[in-house]
């Protein structure tokens, strides 16, 4: 549900509203790395690349078995052109 509420506010370019939402469950849920790497995607979207790899990071420290965790930080430093 969090994550199509994010989805259509972030397609609204309503991505500050998308990130106070996310912040909130991580306030209330910091030990739950979906969370975290929903928060990672957002930052992404406000173009905030290193605290979304620092989130991204936290969530892999949590759970490494979370494996969208790392192809959203594989997209991010594609993105940035850091693979190669």
């Amino acid at each position: 549900a969090l994550d199509q509420t994010v989805a259509i506010l972030v397609s609204q370019r309503k991505v500050p509203q998308a990130r106070e939402r996310v912040e909130r469950q991580v306030a209330m849920n910091p030990q739950d790395p979906r969370f975290l790497n929903l928060l990672g995607r957002v930052l992404v979207q406000s173009r905030n690349f290193s605290e979304a790899e620092a989130t991204y990071r936290k969530a892999m420290a949590i759970d490494g078995a979370l494996l969208s965790t790392y192809a959203n930080l594989g997209a991010l430093y594609a993105q940035q052109g850091k693979v190669g």
